[in-house]
């Protein structure tokens, strides 16, 4: 057999013949040359030896008509793959270590390049470097700090157990810089149970009509009689309209069931030696706890990893007692919260006392502070304990430093963690 092509010196695609005698040839059909693929970037380029990882490969010629990744220089190691229109990149996913050939199983990377003919792959030299660690992740201890505000904001640090990463797959997670903390933002499990009932009540009406329908719809292709018909005809009429606001409620349903139980990313950070990971809390709507999953890729999660407390956080310090104190200092000062801090609000604070000067508040010195909850001294912040642990703190109590003279004045915060503070008080006065 003889196959004929045009020459591919000025265009791309050609016209490819084809004969068994060299006299008569076939209709022509398109055939397409290209350069080799060239693969420039792998996101993301560390993962789990146990495999599951999607790899997205992306670079230029990438396009073709049947596309595998091939990892290294082995023939039993070439995966299937799939290419994405709307970046470009061709995807394939990493079986475990232990399913590779016997050379492949304990490297610590694997050399990644792609076909999009199914035959031929880019340069060896070069294919883009995947490396492999051990993550039996798990989170060594309760985050610090374990609560915050629902407004947000708190700096979370997990310190992290498990991870047997090389400098390589340590280097590489960095660079990509796709660590997530997940935070179950579900509202208490009360009223996901109430949502997904809704739903499954939607669905069910929804199924119940349907059946309905059909059942009117068969009665009226049954009549004969016309005037029969056209009551048969509106009763189904009728039913489809029914049947669509059901089918409206249970799509309405489904989402709110969904938006009850989504998840809130934050991105975080690993630390340098892989043994923590950094986050900041992403702001809810309700105080509760939230469970906190963890993935240093960002495909590979560890779910429920920690346990996070949101309380409703105090806005105002709105009382001072007493409002002055010696310059010895050893006054017992209380600051009233507005609103109280939630249930769920850690069992320690600090107080600032920052030097006032008529204009500004110098950055002063930080005290622990003892904190009084529901009907304590500095008032009555109400409520009882919930998930989030203990009573609301209504009174935040310090003893204040010694000052150099009297005349001078301290201008008093309060926070709960070391990133937020509770706005400034009246100024305790140094008599």
């Amino acid at each position: 057999m003889v196959v004929r092509g045009g020459a591919r010196v000025q265009t791309t695609t050609v016209p490819l013949e084809v004969s068994g005698n060299l006299q008569q040839w076939s209709e022509p059909v398109a055939y397409a040359y290209g350069g080799h693929p060239a693969a420039t970037l792998l996101r993301p380029r560390a993962g789990p030896r146990g495999g599951g990882t999607q790899l997205a490969v992306t670079g230029s010629g990438l396009y073709g008509t049947r596309h595998l990744c091939r990892l290294g220089e082995h023939a039993g190691a070439v995966l299937n793959a799939s290419w994405r229109a709307a970046d470009g990149a061709v995807l394939c996913t990493l079986p475990a270590a232990a399913a590779l050939p016997s050379a492949l199983r304990s490297a610590p990377s694997l050399r990644v390049r792609v076909s999009t003919n199914g035959l031929q792959y880019g340069d060896p030299t070069q294919a883009l470097a995947f490396e492999l660690y051990e993550a039996n992740l798990s989170a060594a201890r309760p985050p610090f700090p374990a609560s915050g505000p629902i407004g947000g904001g708190t700096v979370i640090t997990l310190a992290l157990a498990g991870l047997g990463s090389t400098p390589a797959a340590l280097a590489a997670l960095r660079a990509d810089a796709a660590a997530q903390c997940v935070f179950n933002a579900s509202d208490p499990a009360h009223e996901v149970g109430v949502a997904r009932a809704a739903a499954e009540a939607a669905r069910a009406a929804a199924e119940a009509k349907q059946a309905e329908y059909e059942q009117a719809a068969a009665a009226t292709r049954a009549v004969t009689q016309p005037a029969s018909a056209a009551w048969r005809r509106e009763q189904e009429e009728r039913l489809l309209r029914e049947l669509g606001a059901l089918r409206a409620a249970h799509t309405a349903a489904d989402s709110h069931l969904e938006q009850v139980r989504s998840n809130i990313s934050a991105a975080a950070t690993l630390a340098a030696n892989g043994a923590s990971l950094r986050c900041v809390a992403p702001p809810t709507l309700r105080s509760g706890v939230a469970t906190v999953g963890i993935a240093l890729n960002a495909q590979q999660f560890l779910e429920g990893a920690a346990a996070f407390a949101y309380y409703d956080e105090p806005t105002a310090l709105t009382a001072l007692a007493p409002p002055h104190g010696p310059p010895a200092g050893g006054t017992s000062v209380a600051l009233r919260l507005e609103p109280a801090a939630g249930s769920g609000a850690p069992s320690n604070a600090s107080c600032r006392f920052g030097e006032h000067d008529g204009r500004r508040a110098a950055a002063g010195e930080a005290l622990a502070a003892a904190l009084a909850a529901g009907e304590g001294e500095g008032g009555g912040g109400g409520g009882g304990e919930d998930e989030g642990g203990g009573a609301p703190h209504a009174s935040v109590n310090c003893t204040a430093p010694s000052a150099e003279a009297a005349g001078a004045a301290w201008a008093l915060s309060a926070s709960f963690t070391e990133e937020q503070a509770v706005g400034t008080a009246a100024y305790l006065e140094v008599t």
